[in-house]
């Protein structure tokens, strides 16, 4: 899923990284475009794997929530008997 994003986001978006180069840099040439795309795909490639760290996180956390919660309900249940 990373690449597929990556590549896309980054054929969306490099024009405006390149726009960017061409302002910062004061870049011209042509390899502009692909260092561009380059620089739009490492980027979106990092953001979304560290998304997914916290997405596995956050699962992680709220499934130890769960069991915690039913352990504590049979607990419950096992001294009322």
């Amino acid at each position: 899923m990373r690449i597929d994003s990556g590549i896309w986001g980054a054929i969306r978006f490099s024009t405006f990284t390149a726009e960017k180069l061409y302002d910062y840099f004061d870049m011209t040439g042509r390899y502009v475009g692909v260092i561009a795309f380059l620089i739009t795909f490492g980027i979106i490639v990092i953001i979304i794997h560290f998304i997914g760290i916290l997405a596995d996180k956050v699962v992680s956390a709220a499934s130890l929530g769960l069991l915690t919660g039913f352990s504590d309900f049979i607990r419950i249940k096992l001294n009322q008997c």
